[in-house]
């Protein structure tokens, strides 16, 4: 092979490694449009459903469901639960419901709605929620009903190789749910009394729970939907996502 032909192949496979093919189900808008925001929406409500089920070209994994590894949540000391081998439902039932692409301030906001997302898996947790003493490891189950997810962030315009890309930066992330049921098995040794008592506690007092328990669980959702803005971000140019 050629000194030639061998600089080529180098120099393409340069660029499929910073560069992808914007997938037909990720549909770009003009900003010329003066529909803009509404194509962004509709592009958006398209896409979800697709980025759920993984996309190699752009290195998403499989959302629905997402495995996770592990998930600590430890309030101020007083509480300690670990989640291991979480499986997480409803992240491709996610609804959009409004979008806005603001050019001129630079920030990307999305609110979006999910009937039911459900998180299953093992747990271990010892040491007070809200006035009780609560032990015990098993499995656990908590589902969100009607839950309400903002996602919004700014971001700059960042030259790679002479071309530009959008750079997401901090993130800010809110979860609320109209409704949350816990189901945790093998309370306190496996004492089925207090194990069915705290049980009921929990689901009676689920809106002091999820205050507890939300920021957590937000910031693993915040984690998955920052993988996905980046991994799109990283590899489409700025001009083919948003055309003249």
């Amino acid at each position: 092979m050629s000194r030639f032909v061998q600089l080529l192949a180098v120099f393409a496979a340069f660029l499929s490694c910073n560069s992808a093919e914007i997938p037909s189900y990720l549909t770009t808008c003009s900003r010329s449009d003066p529909n803009f925001q509404k194509c962004c929406l509709e592009s958006g409500r398209r896409a979800i459903p697709q980025l759920a089920k993984g996309d190699k070209r752009l290195k998403l994994r499989v959302l629905e469901p997402l495995a996770i590894p592990e998930i600590r949540i430890d309030t101020s000391g007083n509480l300690k639960l670990t989640l291991t081998d979480v499986i997480l439902y409803g992240l491709g039932n996610m609804q959009l419901r409004k979008m806005n692409f603001d050019l001129e301030k630079q920030t990307i906001s999305l609110d979006m709605h999910n009937d039911n997302i459900q998180v299953i898996g093992d747990y271990t947790i010892d040491g007070r929620i809200l006035i009780l003493p609560i032990t015990g490891n098993g499995k656990i189950n908590v589902t969100m009903v009607n839950g309400a997810i903002g996602y919004s962030f700014q971001y700059d315009i960042i030259q790679k190789n002479g071309v530009e890309y959008i750079k997401a930066l901090e993130p800010d992330v809110t979860l609320v749910s109209e409704r949350t049921y816990y189901k945790l098995d093998n309370l306190f040794n496996g004492d089925k009394r207090l194990g069915e008592e705290m049980n009921k506690f929990l689901n009676e007092n689920h809106k002091e729970m999820s205050k507890e328990l939300n920021p957590s669980i937000t910031e693993t959702i915040s984690a998955i939907a920052t993988e996905i803005v980046e991994n799109v971000l990283n590899v489409i140019p700025y001009h083919e996502l948003v055309r003249p």
